[in-house]
C-alpha cells in the first residue's frame, strides 16, 4: 500500500520572509513608479499585444501592463515562488483585470508556445536569477517577430551617502558583498549587452536613472528599510562585526537630522533589446 502523501506547509520563518518581501516590493514600486512608467513607454506596448512579465513578484506591476494592452491584449505574469504568485493572483482578482493570468514553476520548462508574446519584460528580477543566460534564450524563443525585450534593474554599486563616513561606507560595501555572495549580479546592467548577444538579442538602448534624496523622503526611507532589514544577515555572514553594525546605527540616526545629508540610490537602468533577426545590421 502506498504511503499517504503529506503536503508540508511553509514554516513561519518563510511566511515572515515573504511578508517582508511583499512590503519591500510595494515600497520599491512606489519609489520608482515614474521611472518604470517612463521605461514602459519606451517599450511601446500597444493595445492588443501579448506581454509576459518575468518574476512579477506579488503582481504590483501587472495592472499597468494590463492598461496598456487593453481588452484585446493579454498579460501573463510569471513568478517562481508559489506564495508570491498566489498573492499576485489575489491582487489581479481584486483589481478586476480580466486579461491577466499568473503562472508559476520552472520557467525553463514551462509549456509556453514559441513566438507567443510581443513583449517580454522583467522588472527587478533578473539580477538575482541564477540562470540568466538560459532565461534570456527562453525569452528569445517566446518572442514573436518584431518582439521586444525590456529589463529594468539595479546597478547595485552606486548607493552612496554624502558627506562620507566610514561607518556607513562599511555597511554599504558589505551589502554589495552580501548580494554578490548570494548569487546576485550586482553590475547586471553593464553585462547585459554581452548576455544579449549570446542569447540572440541586440541592445537597442539603455536609460539610467538615479535618485539623490534628503532624509525623510520616500526614496531615503526605502534605502533605510533595506539596510536595516539586511543588517542581521550581514552579521550572520560575518561581513560585518557587531561593533561595525552598532557604529552604523549610531551614525545613521545622527544623519537623519543632519541638513548636509544627501543619499544617492543605486542607479536603476532600463535596457531595451530586440532579437537579432529583427535588426538590420
Amino acid at each position: 500500500m502506498d504511503e499517504p502523501r503529506i503536503e508540508r506547509l511553509p514554516g513561519p520563518g518563510y511566511l515572515e520572509q515573504n511578508r517582508r518581501l511583499v512590503e519591500q516590493r510595494r515600497l520599491l514600486d512606489e519609489v520608482w513608479e515614474e521611472e518604470t512608467e517612463e521605461f514602459l513607454e519606451r517599450l511601446e506596448i500597444s493595445s492588443g499585444e501579448r506581454v509576459l512579465e518575468l518574476r512579477c513578484g506579488p503582481g504590483l506591476g501587472l495592472g499597468r501592463l494590463a492598461r496598456r494592452v487593453g481588452s484585446r491584449g493579454e498579460v501573463v505574469g510569471f513568478e517562481p515562488d508559489a506564495l508570491l504568485a498566489a498573492e499576485g493572483g489575489r491582487r489581479v482578482q481584486e483589481e478586476g483585470h480580466k486579461t491577466v493570468r499568473l503562472i508559476s514553476g520552472d520557467f525553463l520548462s514551462l509549456p509556453l508556445i514559441p513566438g507567443s508574446f510581443d513583449v517580454v519584460y522583467c522588472c527587478w528580477g533578473l539580477a538575482s536569477w541564477g540562470e540568466r543566460a538560459q532565461v534570456l534564450k527562453q525569452a528569445h524563443r517566446l518572442l514573436a517577430p518584431g518582439g521586444r525585450l525590456g529589463i529594468f534593474d539595479f546597478h547595485r554599486e552606486g548607493t552612496r551617502m554624502f558627506p562620507h563616513t566610514p561607518a556607513i561606507e562599511a555597511v554599504l560595501g558589505a551589502s554589495v558583498a552580501y548580494h554578490r555572495q548570494q548569487g546576485t549580479e550586482v553590475v547586471l546592467t553593464g553585462l547585459l549587452p554581452e548576455l544579449f548577444l549570446s542569447s540572440g538579442f541586440l541592445l537597442d538602448g539603455a536609460w539610467p536613472r538615479q535618485k539623490a534624496e534628503a532624509p525623510g523622503t520616500l526614496s531615503y526611507r526605502w534605502i533605510e528599510s533595506m539596510l536595516l532589514d539586511l543588517g542581521p544577515r550581514l552579521l550572520e555572514s560575518r561581513l560585518l562585526d557587531p561593533d561595525q553594525w552598532g557604529a552604523f546605527l549610531l551614525e545613521w540616526e545622527a544623519r537623519r537630522v543632519d541638513p548636509k545629508t544627501l543619499l544617492f540610490s543605486p542607479p536603476a537602468v532600463g535596457v531595451l533589446a530586440r532579437p537579432l533577426s529583427n535588426v538590420s545590421l
